[in-house]
């Protein structure tokens, strides 16, 4: 890296904390934040991450796909070895200390074929529970598994969910399946139930054998492909629950979230015309490809409700998240011209949107937006995970190719300096207003928008904030002691994780 030790030095060296002036509420424009670490994570070919999850004690999880044998794996590591040619990807999840000075495991999750670990979650015991899609026919299984054998991964061009639980020392795994049927199939989401006992997977499938449960809401396949919400139970790994969700077009999953009192949402796509099985209340105008956010009480004594959003061209959601009061916040990506914002003031600019539901409207049936906005310039923009753990602010990130997306001051970056960078930004609950937004790096030329993105993010009540993604540039915040602070080959794209400070309010 060129200059590398004056890039350290001035990204572990940014603005500091500044003393609140009001504890009236969170103002315009926040403070800026402090970088606690920076590292990349990845081999000398084209890695990529999908996730982030943090336990505890502030050690952060990250999930993707490598097709590079010299991925750091750690020894002692479940698997240390991969077993795909380097012209093909297996799934990998890594677990970094809390100051980012170790990596304390690194894994491959896989099996002899194509594999990819696509989302992640914690629980309290630090234990990693991963979904992602297998094309592998010798995935690794265990004796409790809801399917041991591959349903659908020995066919040509089939390839299943999978699911599986590391213990806290990444050195053992507890469980492991496939869930899918004889078609195609990919688990994308995943959270736990207060508590931790039940897992929750959702994704897609064209199988019309995926395994349903008899007391599922839709037991049948609508469509060409539908999404799907399945629970397992942790201690005996037993399908407590699992149906198909969608209607007679194109439906997929892309995230879960589960309020505190046990309450799951689920969000996604849509281009189906109708729901036979569901009543969605509509948001905007009935579009190519609309998102959904559904409303499932995991008991079934309270019907599913959901609500679907968009306008009249494309739009693609991929994150969700619910913040202290319940509320639910939504983002994603949108092309249409007439996508329903709503708030005073707020932008109407820029390929990303943020929406805020009601969880108490939507559990009523009413699609009832507290507030809509895009987010973007006059380039490409999407926004593709978000995070509502702390109070009063919602943290999103992304990518941008626009030359004036809203940066301000205290950014990391506050220009765009490559065809496409990666972005995180800071907004408030109560009216979707831009606190924090910068952009992360990308001075390298060739960046592109399959390659430099942040699609992870990750915020706490105290204010740390942890962000994932994947970048071909060589200026990332860095700090000294890195687990990684190069990238094994510059121009090569390499997973990332940060961790930066904010002020609570």
């Amino acid at each position: 890296m060129s200059k590398g030790d004056m890039r350290i030095s001035c990204f572990v060296m940014l603005v500091c904390l500044f003393p609140l002036s009001s504890r009236s509420g969170p103002p315009d424009k926040a403070p800026a934040p402090r970088i606690v670490y920076g590292t990349y994570l990845g081999g000398s070919d084209k890695d990529g991450a999908a996730a982030i999850a943090v336990d505890t004690f502030g050690n952060a999880y990250v999930v993707g796909h490598t097709p590079s044998p010299d991925f750091p794996i750690t020894a002692g590591a479940f698997s240390t070895k991969t077993r795909v040619n380097n012209d093909d990807w297996t799934g990998f999840v890594g677990k970094i200390s809390q100051r980012g000075e170790h990596l304390l495991y690194s894994s491959f999750i896989g099996g002899n074929f194509r594999s990819s670990a696509n989302a992640i979650a914690v629980d309290s015991t630090g234990r990693a529970f991963v979904v992602g899609s297998t094309c592998s026919s010798d995935f690794p299984t265990t004796r409790s598994a809801v399917l041991q054998t591959a349903p659908g991964s020995n066919k040509v061009d089939a390839c299943d969910g999978f699911v599986a639980w590391l213990n806290a020392a990444g050195s053992q795994l507890e469980y492991g399946t496939y869930l899918g049927g004889s078609r195609e199939d990919a688990a994308t989401a995943v959270a736990l139930a207060p508590g931790g006992g039940v897992i929750y997977i959702g994704g897609y499938t064209f199988s019309r054998d995926f395994p349903i449960t008899g007391t599922a809401a839709q037991p049948n396949l609508n469509g060409l492909s539908n999404g799907f919400l399945s629970a397992i139970d942790v201690r005996s790994g037993r399908l407590l629950y699992s149906t198909y969700i969608g209607g007679t077009g194109n439906d997929a999953v892309r995230g879960i979230a589960v309020a505190p009192d046990g309450t799951v949402y689920v969000s996604g796509n849509t281009d189906s015309p109708s729901w036979p099985n569901l009543r969605l209340s509509r948001v905007g105008a009935l579009g190519a490809t609309d998102g959904f956010v559904i409303r499932f009480d995991p008991t079934g004594k309270i019907k599913p409700c959901g609500v679907r959003i968009g306008g009249s061209g494309t739009e693609d959601l991929s994150g969700i998240s619910i913040d202290g009061d319940g509320d639910i916040y939504i983002v994603g990506t949108t092309n249409s011209r007439n996508f329903p914002v709503k708030g005073a003031s707020l932008g109407q600019l820029g390929g990303g949107f943020i929406v805020k539901i009601s969880a108490r409207q939507l559990a009523a049936q009413h699609a009832e937006v507290v507030w809509a906005r895009r987010v973007g310039g006059h380039g490409d923009d999407a926004l593709l995970s978000v995070s509502a753990g702390m109070p009063r602010s919602i943290f999103v990130v992304g990518q941008s190719a626009s030359e004036d997306f809203p940066t301000t001051s205290g950014a990391i970056y506050g220009r765009l300096e490559a065809s496409t960078e990666p972005t995180l930004m800071r907004l408030r609950t109560s009216d979707g207003r831009i606190q924090f937004a910068t952009f992360v790096g990308g001075r390298h030329k060739p960046a592109s928008w399959y390659n430099d993105y942040a699609n992870g993010v990750f915020a706490d009540a105290n204010g740390d904030v942890y962000v994932a993604g994947g970048t071909l540039d060589d200026r990332l915040p860095v700090s000294a002691g890195a687990v990684q602070p190069r990238p094994k080959v510059v121009g090569q794209s390499e997973p990332f994780v940060f961790r930066m400070k904010f002020p609570v309010f």
